[in-house]
């Protein structure tokens, strides 16, 4: 991957940024959410930078979103190519992602897969699970397969709004294995932690970000690897999604700053 050879913005890149990256106008912040990386935590906290008195409720549910696309491709234009703004992104393990999903949509939310997939498809075991999402098709009219449509929550980062295409912009990478250690450096870099950060976040409003885990998707998917992975599942997730893998490397250069 290199920073060289960027296109010019369209309108098919504002189709593909879609309600996935979204901008906070006070912080001059241009956030890529991937889900199952602590996405709706901080889209609650870009809801907040920018006043919302309801930023605590579910971000993706509002229809006032701050995206990028909105503003147009002039607009989005400069702002990604604006050294003053920073663009972030927060990266997690694509094994441990996919457990993480299965366990939070199948499991926990059954009526998630039932719904996004087709009617019973929360029956599907781990094991069905993974053949499913490693299965070559690459029809994006079908749900089986890693490609550009697949479901949001195990779809590869790499293919989620636009990143694929835009890393070179990103300023700042965060990890979900240090999610509250970089994320108040973020919040430090922008003056904004003890306003936004330190403090609101636990079921009483008390907490600093990220200081406890109370999202209602937890899954301790980290602690339950070895339970659903044996060696030759591991390495075979490892293989599908070898382009995440292979962009974490190259954003991992980047680093939190």
């Amino acid at each position: 991957m290199s920073r060289t050879g960027m296109a010019t913005l369209s309108s098919e890149d504002l189709q593909e940024f879609g309600d996935f990256v979204w901008v906070s106008e006070a912080c001059k912040l241009v956030y890529f959410s991937l889900s199952k990386i602590a996405s709706t935590q901080f889209l609650q906290l870009i809801r907040r930078a920018e006043g919302a008195d309801d930023w605590r409720s579910n971000p993706h549910h509002v229809s006032a979103k701050p995206l990028l696309r909105k503003l147009g491709c002039e607009r989005a234009a400069d702002i990604l190519t604006d050294s003053t703004w920073v663009k972030m992104v927060f990266i997690r393990d694509p094994a441990e992602r996919l457990l993480s999903a299965w366990l939070d949509k199948f499991v926990r939310n059954p009526g998630y897969a039932n719904s996004v997939l087709w009617p019973g498809a929360s029956n599907m075991t781990f094991d069905q699970f993974v053949v499913f999402v490693l299965d070559p098709n690459t029809d994006e009219s079908k749900h089986r397969g890693l490609h550009r449509q697949s479901e949001r929550h195990w779809r590869p980062q790499v293919m989620v709004g636009g990143l694929g295409k835009w890393w070179p912009t990103i300023s700042f990478v965060g990890e979900f294995d240090n999610l509250r250690a970089d994320t108040e450096r973020l919040l430090r870099q922008f003056g904004v932690w003890q306003a936004l950060g330190a403090q609101g976040w636990s079921a009483h409003a008390d907490s600093a970000m990220f200081a406890t885990n109370e999202a209602v998707n937890r899954t301790g998917a980290r602690a339950r690897m070895n339970e659903f992975y044996d060696s030759d599942k591991l390495n075979a997730v490892r293989e599908a999604y070898a382009m995440d893998y292979e962009l974490h490397r190259v954003l991992r250069r980047i680093g939190p700053r």
